[in-house]
């Protein structure tokens, strides 16, 4: 269990609340304590839970169903214009059989557990690069791995509230950013994605996770800082002389 500065220990269910009011504290308690499996296993499966309740319950929304068929269709139409007609509704029977809402809910499912623990390790490996790479930082993967999952807790809490924007908008690109101000987001114009992905949680997440980066690299910085007013002090302490010249 991660221990504080002032001694006392953190427990898993503290890291993973006081992430949200102070990262620093907590990040501190696990780049200086022991592993814990905990800090990237719970988040995780968090994340899958809530993953799949998001999936059955937006592709349980009528509207959204309907919108997702009317935007695969668009793009399959433009595809089979150079089909013989037999074979166009013979590829509309089969998109329309899997695109029914049970193997939405099912494939969105799978979809969403691989990309829980893959977008963790992903992001964990692109921390850990930057930290030890471009900071020099002396810490393992699996530190990298724990920040990123405690971090994780930010996208548990946006995904929570993007599951309520796109129930209660009926828009598959309903999220707490810029896209709240576009009447019809169509997910077909690149300008609606972009607007889309620019979130107020994705922001918070990637400020959490930079102080998590600085909390992993904190003795680095220690020592070039210390470095550098060794310099300036050598630097000005040394004595002024001027040239008989210039007088």
């Amino acid at each position: 269990m991660p221990i504080l500065p002032n001694g006392a220990r953190m427990s898993l269910a503290a890291r993973l609340t006081n992430v949200f009011s102070g990262p620093g504290e907590v990040f501190e308690a696990i780049a200086k304590g022991p592993p814990s499996t905990g800090n990237w296993l719970a988040p995780a499966l968090l994340s899958c839970v809530l993953g799949i309740v998001s999936t059955m319950v937006i592709f349980s929304q009528d509207n959204v169903v309907q919108q997702i068929r009317d935007q695969q269709a668009q793009v399959l139409e433009r595809k089979l214009e150079k089909l013989p007609k037999e074979k166009r509704e013979q590829v509309r029977e089969m998109m329309e059989k899997w695109t029914s809402p049970s193997l939405m809910k099912l494939f969105g499912s799978v979809g969403t557990v691989v990309r829980s623990f893959g977008s963790l390790f992903i992001s964990a490996g692109v921390l850990w690069l930057v930290g030890t790479r471009l900071f020099k930082g002396s810490f393992s993967f699996m530190q990298a791995a724990e920040v990123c999952g405690v971090a994780a807790m930010i996208n548990i809490l946006g995904g929570i509230v993007t599951m309520l924007l796109v129930i209660v908008m009926g828009n598959t690109l309903a999220t707490a950013g810029p896209a709240l101000l576009i009447r019809e987001p169509a997910p077909s114009n690149p300008a609606h994605l972009m607007l889309s992905a620019l979130n107020v949680m994705t922001f918070w997440y990637l400020g959490v996770l930079s102080v998590g980066l600085a909390k992993l690299t904190e003795d680095v910085l220690k020592q070039l800082q210390s470095l550098s007013e060794g310099v300036i002090e050598a630097t000005g302490a040394q004595p002024q002389t001027h040239s008989p010249e210039s007088n």
